[in-house]
Formats: C-alpha cells, structure tokens, sequence
C-alpha cells in the first residue's frame, strides 16, 4: 500500500509539473491580440507627421516627445530670444525663424500703417520678441511682405484666420507603407495636431489657405519662380494636405487655393496636393 501510494504521489506532482509548466509556457508565449495599437502614437504633430511615419517611430517615444512638446505652445519663442547675453552671430536659421515668429505675432494693419521697425519695437517692448530676436528678423524680407499681393488679398478678404490651431482624427492606415499594417490598421484613428499660420475667405467665398516659409533659396530659385515652386512643392506638400484637410474639417470643403508664401522669393507660389484620405 506505501508503495502504491509513493506511486500515485509521483504522478500526481509529474501531472501537477506537467500542467504547471505548459500554462507557465502559454503565459510567456501568450501574443497580445492588438500588439499593433501598443506602438500607435496617442497623437502626432503635422511637423512629425509624413506618409510610412508609423514605420519608423515607435509609440512609447514618440508620446514622450509629444508630452515634453505640450509643456510649451505650439508658437514658441526659440531659444536664442532670450535675454541672456549671446553675443555669438546670428544665424541664417535664426534670422528664418525670428521673422516667421514676427509674422506670428504682429499686428498686420498696424505694421502696415506705421512701418515695420514702429511693429518690431512694440513686439520688442511688449515682451513678445527679445532684443536679440530683433537683430535677426530681415526687415527687408517683412517688408516686402507688406508690398505683396499676399497681403493685399489679405485686407481685402471677408475673413481672416491667424494662428488657427487644430486637432483631427485621421486614418492611421495612412501612415504605413506596409501591407499588413494597413489592414491591421483600418479602423484606428490617430490625432493630429497642428497650427495653420493663415487662411482667409475672400469676397466670393473662395476658401485660401497659405503658409509662410523661410527655405533658403539659391539665386536661380529666386530669379526662376518655377524653380522655387517646384522646391516648395517637393519639401511641403504633404504638410500642407494635412492643413487642408484640417479646413476640411472646419468648413466642410477644400480650400479653393493653398499657397506657401515664400519669404527669401517675396512672393507666394501654389501647391499642390490631393486628399490623403
């Protein structure tokens, strides 16, 4: 009897370790049924944002860069505004940024009426533009600014929107190359965020959308404007059929016209784009 009790004992525990260790083994092999949405991004800014994106970010990343963006707003004051004493050269990437933020933040009929320097120095006083920024804004670019048809259409326009910031759902699938991501994909949504430096409704209701650029130019680009938009084009289409698709949202239609208004050209160029979705 102590025999087959011992006996019946082992193969109790080899059962028991049998069962034991094919259930601990489903455990670690177990494969997480939407792994795909663990490495889908919470939300993407339009600067991050690009066809094939979800194949080379990952998601956890990607939200912490996104986190550590939204203790700042989207229209930043750069680094090198600061009052802290830099008497370092201002940079060509300084000067670009520093007059895109002047476009940001000043007050365009007033520029208009009383000048570009009288606009800069109430920026300046009103803590909106450092002493050093002032130094790298082209007063000789915004100024041409205010000389464009841009601008004209602008006064002109029923409607205006600066500085218009905004956030959409749009298809995940879009920002895969791969096949079977795609089909993973299909019914998940990803947020977008973004802000559009300008659009406007003219007079008949035309719907304009236009973003302002500071891309180095070479000589032959400036002197050839087919040149420049071809650049524009290749460099920010895409971003700008987010935007679109943004006023989309917004006004139930496309916009009638979307423009890059070019700052080293002094003039706008057209691009084109197409729906993403």
């Amino acid at each position: 009897d102590t025999e087959a009790e011992a006996k019946a004992e082992a193969e109790a525990e080899a059962k028991y370790k049998k069962e034991a260790g094919e259930e601990i083994k489903k455990r670690f092999e177990y494969k997480y049924p939407y792994l795909h949405i663990s490495d889908l991004p919470s939300k993407l800014a339009v600067s991050k944002l690009h066809p094939g994106v979800l194949d080379r970010t990952t998601g956890k990343e990607e939200d912490k860069k996104e986190d550590d963006n939204e203790k700042l707003p989207d229209i930043y004051i750069p680094s090198f505004s600061s009052d802290k004493n830099d008497d370092s050269p201002v940079s060509p990437a300084e000067k670009g940024t520093a007059t895109h933020t002047f476009l940001q933040f000043c007050d365009l009929a007033r520029a208009k009426k009383l000048g570009v320097k009288n606009e800069l120095d109430r920026l300046v006083r009103d803590g909106f533009i450092s002493e050093r920024m002032r130094d790298a804004v082209s007063i000789k670019q915004i100024e041409a600014f205010f000389r464009s048809d841009l601008i004209k259409d602008i006064e002109s326009a029923k409607r205006v929107w600066r500085e218009q910031r905004f956030n959409i759902l749009l298809p995940a699938s879009a920002f895969t190359d791969k096949k079977e991501s795609q089909k993973d994909l299909k019914d998940d949504k990803l947020l977008v965020q973004g802000v559009i430096d300008i659009f406007f409704e003219t007079e008949d209701g035309s719907l304009v959308l236009c973003d302002y650029k500071t891309d180095y130019l070479t000589p032959e680009e400036k002197n050839d404007p087919s040149l420049a938009a071809k650049k524009l084009n290749e460099a920010h289409a895409t971003q700008l059929s987010y935007y679109a698709e943004a006023l989309k949202r917004m006004f139930g239609k496309y916009p009638d016209k979307i423009l890059i208004y070019s700052l080293p050209l002094g003039d706008t160029v057209e691009i084109n784009t197409s729906s993403i979705i």
